[in-house]
């Protein structure tokens, strides 16, 4: 209706088993949906036939593997999100959204070993213009247009985003 695009970060492994065996949607509270995504992520989760199709409204990104929940290294976590997205995507994935927020000087230096530029923390707040791709923050997202309009219109101004944002720290 706006005209707007969304980014869904996929853990990749969990659209893998959701693809095997794939049921109805029923919506469910986050909290369940946290629960049943190790267990059933055939209910929680999208499955790769769902992500391709809906490719003209979202852009799908990496959010790692296994979410660090599996014994697998960190270079397998970026290694196989990425392969994944670009094989059933065709894309080649540079975004990376951190499981749960948690990284290091590292983490962070390894994934950008694996062409990985831009990284979103779970850390609330506008983003300023000062080019700093290493922790995107997130706006959490709130019911009805007007809400969105009043969010986009400070969040695009440098001014009021510093003004804002300062106020808020208050």
């Amino acid at each position: 209706k706006l005209g707007l695009r969304a980014t869904i970060f996929l853990v990749t492994n969990w659209v893998g088993k959701a693809s095997q065996k794939k049921v109805d949607f029923s919506p469910l509270p986050h909290k369940e949906c946290k629960r049943l995504v190790k267990l059933q992520p055939e209910k929680v989760v999208l499955s790769w036939q769902e992500v391709e199709k809906m490719q003209d409204v979202f852009d799908f990104e990496s959010h790692t593997h296994t979410h660090f929940e599996e014994e697998i290294s960190a270079e397998e976590e970026f290694a196989l999100s990425k392969e994944l997205i670009r094989a059933r995507l065709g894309k080649f994935s540079v975004h990376l959204c951190w499981p749960r927020g948690n990284y290091d000087k590292r983490l962070l230096q390894l994934a950008k070993n694996f062409g990985y530029r831009i990284f979103y923390t779970i850390e609330r707040g506008a983003n300023l213009p000062d080019r700093n791709l290493e922790n995107i923050k997130r706006i959490a997202v709130k019911s009805g247009t007007w809400w969105l309009k009043k969010v986009l219109l400070i969040y695009s101004s440098p001014f009021l985003t510093k003004i804002y944002t300062w106020l808020r720290r208050k």
